[in-house]
């Protein structure tokens, strides 16, 4: 069994267009600060939901590979982050809160 407060980092995911226009949705790596107890066990609530077996990412390079559970991208989050790097990763991730007023086919990838 899980812990509910138990959780190393958490994938973070951007929408992006593929060069035949359909929409993909890309690694952007990993975010493992501010989390707090509290978001923590609302996370692993709504997370633990919407497991899936298989990544959900179209695009992605530098995946995790060990202790890796994929869920269903539906989950809103708002990160904070210095700049994207020459890899399409964000640098300096940190998780600022949840998004529950943002549906996920509204996200769009900040420049």
């Amino acid at each position: 069994m899980h812990s509910p407060t138990r959780a190393g980092s958490a994938s973070a995911s951007a929408p992006s267009w593929s060069a035949t226009s359909k929409e993909a949705t890309s690694f952007a790596g990993k975010v493992g600060t501010g989390l707090d107890t509290k978001l923590l066990v609302d996370l692993r609530r709504r997370l633990d939901a919407l497991e899936i077996e298989k990544s959900p990412f179209t695009r992605a390079s530098g995946l995790p590979r060990l202790g890796v559970h994929w869920v269903s991208p539906e989950v809103v989050v708002q990160v904070g982050f210095m700049e994207w790097t020459s890899h399409d990763k964000l640098r300096h991730p940190r998780l600022i809160g949840l998004r529950v007023d943002k549906d996920a086919r509204e996200v769009t990838r900040e420049r």
